[in-house]
Protein backbone atom coordinates (compact mmCIF):
# COMPACT_ATOMS: atom_id res chain seq x y z
CA UNK A 1 0.00 0.00 0.00
CA UNK A 2 1.22 3.23 -1.15
CA UNK A 3 1.87 6.44 1.48
CA UNK A 4 -1.03 8.12 -0.54
CA UNK A 5 -3.17 4.77 -0.54
CA UNK A 6 -3.18 5.44 3.31
CA UNK A 7 -3.40 8.87 3.44
CA UNK A 8 -6.62 8.46 1.59
CA UNK A 9 -8.07 5.87 3.58
CA UNK A 10 -7.49 7.74 6.52
CA UNK A 11 -9.23 10.73 5.30
CA UNK A 12 -12.04 8.02 3.87
CA UNK A 13 -11.95 6.79 8.10
CA UNK A 14 -12.89 10.52 8.80
CA UNK A 15 -15.30 10.80 6.60
CA UNK A 16 -17.28 8.14 7.74
CA UNK A 17 -16.71 9.04 11.34
CA UNK A 18 -18.38 12.51 10.75
CA UNK A 19 -21.06 10.53 8.88
CA UNK A 20 -21.70 7.87 12.56
CA UNK A 21 -21.95 11.73 14.22
CA UNK A 22 -24.68 12.52 12.05
CA UNK A 23 -26.60 8.91 13.10
CA UNK A 24 -26.06 10.07 16.78
CA UNK A 25 -27.36 13.81 16.80
CA UNK A 26 -30.44 12.24 14.81
CA UNK A 27 -30.76 9.82 17.71
CA UNK A 28 -29.88 6.54 15.86
CA UNK A 29 -27.07 6.00 18.58
CA UNK A 30 -27.66 1.65 18.11
CA UNK A 31 -26.83 2.25 14.49
CA UNK A 32 -24.28 4.74 14.75
CA UNK A 33 -22.58 1.73 17.52
CA UNK A 34 -22.85 -1.36 14.69
CA UNK A 35 -21.07 0.95 12.34
CA UNK A 36 -18.23 1.69 15.06
CA UNK A 37 -17.97 -1.74 15.47
CA UNK A 38 -17.30 -2.75 11.76
CA UNK A 39 -14.53 -0.06 11.24
CA UNK A 40 -12.92 -1.26 14.48
CA UNK A 41 -13.05 -4.98 12.93
CA UNK A 42 -11.97 -3.48 9.89
CA UNK A 43 -8.18 -1.61 11.21
CA UNK A 44 -7.28 -4.80 13.40
CA UNK A 45 -3.87 -6.25 11.51
CA UNK A 46 -3.54 -2.81 9.72
CA UNK A 47 -0.32 -1.05 10.00
CA UNK A 48 -0.06 2.30 8.45
CA UNK A 49 1.20 5.47 9.51
CA UNK A 50 -2.74 6.42 10.10
CA UNK A 51 -3.93 3.38 11.78
CA UNK A 52 -3.74 4.20 14.89
CA UNK A 53 -4.99 7.40 14.83
CA UNK A 54 -8.36 6.55 13.62
CA UNK A 55 -8.12 3.31 16.36
CA UNK A 56 -8.02 6.16 18.89
CA UNK A 57 -10.79 8.03 16.92
CA UNK A 58 -13.23 5.21 17.39
CA UNK A 59 -12.35 4.29 20.95
CA UNK A 60 -13.15 8.00 21.36
CA UNK A 61 -16.24 7.85 19.54
CA UNK A 62 -17.63 4.61 21.19
CA UNK A 63 -16.98 6.12 24.34
CA UNK A 64 -19.67 8.98 23.21
CA UNK A 65 -22.37 6.55 21.99
CA UNK A 66 -22.17 4.66 25.41
CA UNK A 67 -22.37 8.01 27.25
CA UNK A 68 -25.24 8.86 25.54
CA UNK A 69 -27.11 5.14 25.75
CA UNK A 70 -25.71 6.40 29.48
CA UNK A 71 -23.65 3.00 29.88
CA UNK A 72 -20.86 5.17 31.93
CA UNK A 73 -18.51 2.42 32.76
CA UNK A 74 -18.37 1.49 29.07
CA UNK A 75 -17.99 4.67 27.91
CA UNK A 76 -15.00 5.55 30.47
CA UNK A 77 -12.91 2.34 29.42
CA UNK A 78 -13.04 3.76 26.26
CA UNK A 79 -12.46 7.31 26.69
CA UNK A 80 -9.71 6.07 28.76
CA UNK A 81 -8.03 3.73 26.42
CA UNK A 82 -8.58 6.30 23.56
CA UNK A 83 -6.74 8.92 26.00
CA UNK A 84 -3.81 6.92 26.24
CA UNK A 85 -3.65 6.14 23.23
CA UNK A 86 -3.74 9.89 21.98
CA UNK A 87 -0.99 10.82 24.39
CA UNK A 88 1.33 8.45 23.26
CA UNK A 89 0.42 9.97 19.61
CA UNK A 90 1.57 12.81 20.81
CA UNK A 91 -1.67 15.03 18.64
CA UNK A 92 -2.37 17.66 21.38
CA UNK A 93 -6.11 18.37 19.62
CA UNK A 94 -6.87 14.88 20.24
CA UNK A 95 -5.63 14.67 23.98
CA UNK A 96 -7.38 17.72 24.95
CA UNK A 97 -10.98 16.52 23.22
CA UNK A 98 -10.48 12.88 24.59
CA UNK A 99 -9.50 14.43 28.38
CA UNK A 100 -12.61 16.84 27.77
CA UNK A 101 -14.79 14.00 26.81
CA UNK A 102 -13.75 12.43 30.13
CA UNK A 103 -15.08 14.98 32.07
CA UNK A 104 -18.18 15.05 30.30
CA UNK A 105 -18.88 11.43 30.92
CA UNK A 106 -18.49 12.04 34.48
CA UNK A 107 -20.37 15.19 34.71
CA UNK A 108 -23.41 13.38 32.84
CA UNK A 109 -22.84 9.97 35.33
CA UNK A 110 -23.71 12.48 38.39
CA UNK A 111 -20.18 13.31 39.86
CA UNK A 112 -19.87 16.36 42.00
CA UNK A 113 -17.88 19.56 40.67
CA UNK A 114 -15.72 18.71 43.58
CA UNK A 115 -15.70 14.63 42.34
CA UNK A 116 -14.69 16.05 38.97
CA UNK A 117 -11.59 18.30 39.99
CA UNK A 118 -8.91 15.98 39.32
CA UNK A 119 -9.72 15.20 35.56
CA UNK A 120 -10.96 18.67 34.77
CA UNK A 121 -7.04 19.96 35.59
CA UNK A 122 -5.89 17.46 33.40
CA UNK A 123 -7.99 18.67 30.98
CA UNK A 124 -7.16 22.31 32.01
CA UNK A 125 -3.49 21.20 31.52
CA UNK A 126 -3.51 20.08 27.82
CA UNK A 127 -6.44 22.92 26.92
CA UNK A 128 -3.32 25.42 26.29
CA UNK A 129 -1.10 23.12 24.01
CA UNK A 130 -4.10 22.00 22.00
CA UNK A 131 -5.03 25.70 21.30
CA UNK A 132 -1.83 27.27 20.62
CA UNK A 133 -1.20 24.58 18.03
CA UNK A 134 -4.79 24.96 16.53
CA UNK A 135 -4.10 28.38 16.52
CA UNK A 136 -0.84 28.12 14.22
CA UNK A 137 -2.68 25.38 11.60
CA UNK A 138 -5.40 28.37 11.56
CA UNK A 139 -7.87 25.03 12.33
CA UNK A 140 -10.62 27.91 13.24
CA UNK A 141 -13.18 24.97 14.09
CA UNK A 142 -11.07 23.59 16.42
CA UNK A 143 -10.23 26.71 18.10
CA UNK A 144 -14.02 27.00 18.45
CA UNK A 145 -14.55 23.47 20.02
CA UNK A 146 -11.35 23.78 22.70
CA UNK A 147 -12.49 27.36 23.82
CA UNK A 148 -16.08 26.29 24.13
CA UNK A 149 -15.25 22.85 25.81
CA UNK A 150 -12.59 24.80 28.46
CA UNK A 151 -15.16 27.15 28.86
CA UNK A 152 -17.44 24.81 29.98
CA UNK A 153 -15.31 24.06 33.06
CA UNK A 154 -15.92 27.62 34.22
CA UNK A 155 -19.88 27.35 33.49
CA UNK A 156 -19.41 23.78 35.91
CA UNK A 157 -17.59 26.30 38.63
CA UNK A 158 -20.24 28.18 38.15
CA UNK A 159 -17.72 31.05 37.43
CA UNK A 160 -20.25 32.92 34.28
CA UNK A 161 -18.11 35.75 33.52
CA UNK A 162 -15.25 33.81 32.57
CA UNK A 163 -17.51 31.22 31.12
CA UNK A 164 -19.41 33.84 28.98
CA UNK A 165 -15.63 35.08 27.49
CA UNK A 166 -14.98 31.52 26.81
CA UNK A 167 -18.20 30.79 24.97
CA UNK A 168 -17.92 34.07 22.95
CA UNK A 169 -14.19 33.37 21.68
CA UNK A 170 -15.41 30.01 20.48
CA UNK A 171 -18.42 31.74 18.86
CA UNK A 172 -16.19 34.00 16.98
CA UNK A 173 -14.24 31.06 16.07
CA UNK A 174 -16.94 28.60 14.60
CA UNK A 175 -18.33 32.02 12.44
CA UNK A 176 -14.60 31.81 10.73
CA UNK A 177 -14.91 28.61 9.82
CA UNK A 178 -18.58 28.90 9.17
CA UNK A 179 -19.60 25.79 11.43
CA UNK A 180 -23.39 26.15 12.48
CA UNK A 181 -23.62 23.68 14.47
CA UNK A 182 -20.42 24.70 16.47
CA UNK A 183 -22.36 28.44 16.95
CA UNK A 184 -25.95 27.19 18.10
CA UNK A 185 -23.83 25.11 21.06
CA UNK A 186 -21.90 28.03 21.78
CA UNK A 187 -25.26 30.28 21.73
CA UNK A 188 -27.01 27.26 24.09
CA UNK A 189 -24.49 27.33 26.52
CA UNK A 190 -24.33 31.69 26.35
CA UNK A 191 -27.69 31.44 27.14
CA UNK A 192 -27.56 28.78 29.73
CA UNK A 193 -24.87 31.32 31.97
CA UNK A 194 -27.15 34.46 31.11
CA UNK A 195 -29.87 32.48 33.25
CA UNK A 196 -27.69 32.62 36.40
CA UNK A 197 -26.03 35.87 35.65
CA UNK A 198 -30.42 37.02 35.28
CA UNK A 199 -29.76 38.34 31.81
CA UNK A 200 -32.91 36.84 30.27
CA UNK A 201 -33.46 38.97 27.07
CA UNK A 202 -29.97 37.43 26.56
CA UNK A 203 -30.46 34.26 26.92
CA UNK A 204 -33.33 34.07 25.60
CA UNK A 205 -31.97 35.70 22.11
CA UNK A 206 -29.19 33.20 21.99
CA UNK A 207 -31.71 30.06 22.88
CA UNK A 208 -33.47 31.49 19.61
CA UNK A 209 -30.48 31.97 17.57
CA UNK A 210 -29.56 28.40 18.67
CA UNK A 211 -33.32 26.62 18.25
CA UNK A 212 -33.01 27.77 14.21
CA UNK A 213 -29.47 25.90 14.00
CA UNK A 214 -30.60 22.91 15.83
CA UNK A 215 -33.67 22.49 13.79
CA UNK A 216 -32.32 23.21 10.73
CA UNK A 217 -29.31 20.14 11.54
CA UNK A 218 -32.28 17.61 12.83
CA UNK A 219 -30.03 17.81 16.38
CA UNK A 220 -32.97 16.51 18.44
CA UNK A 221 -30.61 15.89 21.62
CA UNK A 222 -30.20 20.06 21.55
CA UNK A 223 -33.28 20.64 20.99
CA UNK A 224 -34.69 19.12 23.87
CA UNK A 225 -32.02 21.29 25.64
CA UNK A 226 -33.18 24.48 24.38
CA UNK A 227 -36.28 23.64 25.51
CA UNK A 228 -35.25 22.96 29.15
CA UNK A 229 -33.02 25.96 29.20
CA UNK A 230 -36.28 27.86 28.20
CA UNK A 231 -38.44 26.53 30.69
CA UNK A 232 -35.83 27.09 33.05
CA UNK A 233 -35.75 30.69 32.06
CA UNK A 234 -39.70 31.10 32.09
CA UNK A 235 -39.99 29.49 35.70
CA UNK A 236 -37.50 31.76 37.43
CA UNK A 237 -39.54 34.31 35.99
CA UNK A 238 -42.42 33.46 37.15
Amino acid sequence: MTEINEEQEYKDAKEELKRMRKLRYQGKIGEELIELQKMLIGIFGVYSPWSDIIHGDILHEFGVAHQNLRDYSQALDSLWSAAKLRSRLRYPIDVFYTLHQIVMCEHARGDSVEDLTKDIKQARKAFQPALDYALVKEYHKDCGYILHNHAFYFQLEEKWEEALIHYSFSEEFFKKANNSRGIALSCLRQAQCYLHTNEYSQARGCLDDAEKIFKENGDKKRLEEVEKTRSEIKKVQE
